[in-house]
């Protein structure tokens, strides 16, 4: 048993100083990181409080890019990062050994993700008792808000 657990710590050093080494490759280096003065989990019980934290942390970083964008250049630079999210997906799953076959959780996380705007804008709605002010809706007659031409 003590033996396993010693295995386990040896392979997962492995994996990050291999991960570490590929990252360098982009140009994160040691400098370049950001640690944190403290561990944002400390077992598996943490999870997946971190991995909310992580996706509310990374989605604020694209809204803050794309609001210091110049008008009109938002649609696209949305698109861009979706690209860039699940290149770094990939390339964050592909860290993994190979009998660690990550393409399934990979791809039903995509499609959740890609359901969720509308799941949230659903929830957001009926919160605020069905009536919003910044979208387009549709009473099932006719629009209200405002209209986008593309």
């Amino acid at each position: 048993m003590c033996g396993e657990v010693e295995d386990d710590k040896q392979f997962d050093n492995e994996v990050m100083a291999r991960f570490l080494y590929i990252a360098s490759g982009h140009g994160v280096t040691r400098e370049t990181i950001k640690v944190p003065a403290k561990a944002p989990l400390s077992g598996d019980a943490d999870r997946p409080a971190y991995m909310g934290e992580l996706f509310r942390r990374v989605l604020n970083q694209a809204a803050g890019d794309l609001c210091a964008l110049p008008e009109g250049e938002g649609t696209q630079t949305l698109a861009n990062q979706a690209i860039v999210f699940a290149r770094l997906a990939g390339f964050l799953a592909g860290q993994l050994p190979p009998g660690d076959d990550m393409t399934r959780a990979l791809l039903e996380a995509l499609l959740d993700g890609q359901d969720e705007p509308k799941r949230t804008f659903a929830r957001l709605r009926e919160h605020d008792h069905g009536h919003s002010h910044d979208h387009d809706h549709d009473d099932g007659h006719h629009h209200h808000g405002h209209h986008h031409h593309h």
